[in-house]
């Protein structure tokens, strides 16, 4: 699968060296229907980006999950927890979901020296950080 990743808004911006290492980090890994994605209960060490799909951000309040949203094409799993170094997001897929994955390291390294990139995260709030911050 040919993924245009200046086609992400958080990577438009990006530089040709950082585009390169991205594509050279990342994995392709698909979902199934109900599959969980993300535990809230871990931080993980790849963060996700929905290619083709749309999953559920769950939400557990006393043994009771509730949908807080649908999310799709564009939408990071993952993101949230590792730069507020806290786990916040408990994901399961409503649909097939192809994503791609890219590990923690690039991450934290496009985050530190890709301006854009960072902008964009610091700029662009995340559901489940929302209900992060409501339910503490």
């Amino acid at each position: 699968m040919n993924i245009n990743l200046k086609s992400i808004e958080a990577f438009k911006n990006i530089s040709q060296e950082n585009l390169k290492a991205l594509k050279e980090d990342i994995d392709l890994v698909k979902y199934s229907l109900g599959q969980p994605i993300c535990n809230s209960s871990i931080i993980p060490n790849r963060i996700l980006v929905i290619i083709e799909g749309e999953a559920r951000l769950l939400e557990k309040i006393n043994n009771y999950t509730s949908t807080l949203a649908k999310i799709g094409k564009g939408y990071f799993i993952g993101l949230a927890s590792f730069l507020n170094a806290r786990n916040c997001e408990l994901v399961s897929a409503s649909s097939e979901i192809i994503a791609i994955s890219i590990s923690d390291d690039l991450i934290l390294k496009l985050y530190k020296n890709e301006p854009s990139f960072k902008s964009w995260c610091d700029k662009t709030i995340q559901v489940s950080e929302i209900s992060k911050i409501a339910t503490d």
